[in-house]
């Protein structure tokens, strides 16, 4: 059978379940799936032929300040001002300071602000902001700068 240009397979390895087979480029690919009809199956192969197929999404900069929310921006600016401290006790960690700890917490997921070198012997310690934090800092004051 052909889907989009791509040739597959779809053999019964026993009742229920179906083993699949296709190529894209120099890769082949293989797997199995459980349904009871074989026109799912067929379904399903072409749905994840489609998958592979898609381009990737399409990943926006998040170093410039109009990807963070006002209190993110707001937190990597306490950041900044040495104003943020992550405090552990036992298995857990808590984000501390002038501002709320989900906007804390998104900008170490965006790699904004990292917990310093020597950071980890100390039950309280202060973040400091990433190379990136600094890039997306200069960005705004840039654009600040340029509206005036």
């Amino acid at each position: 059978m052909v889907h989009k240009g791509i040739e597959y397979e779809i053999e019964m390895i026993e009742p229920g379940a179906w083993k699949y087979q296709f190529r894209i480029g120099a890769v082949i690919r293989t797997g199995k799936t459980k349904c009871s009809l074989e026109q799912l199956a067929d379904k399903r192969v072409r749905m994840k032929i489609d998958r592979l197929l898609r381009p990737p999404p399409v990943k926006t900069r998040s170093s410039s300040r109009h990807n963070l929310t006002d209190a993110q921006y707001l937190a990597l600016q306490a950041t900044a001002r040495g104003e943020v401290y992550r405090m552990h006790t036992g298995s857990a960690y808590t984000l501390t300071g002038p501002c709320g700890s989900k906007a804390l917490w998104a900008l170490v997921r965006l790699n904004l602000i990292a917990d310093a070198a020597n950071a980890i012997k100390d039950p309280r310690y202060q973040m400091m902001v990433t190379k990136k934090g600094r890039a997306t800092l200069a960005a705004h004051d840039g654009t600040k700068k340029a509206r005036r």
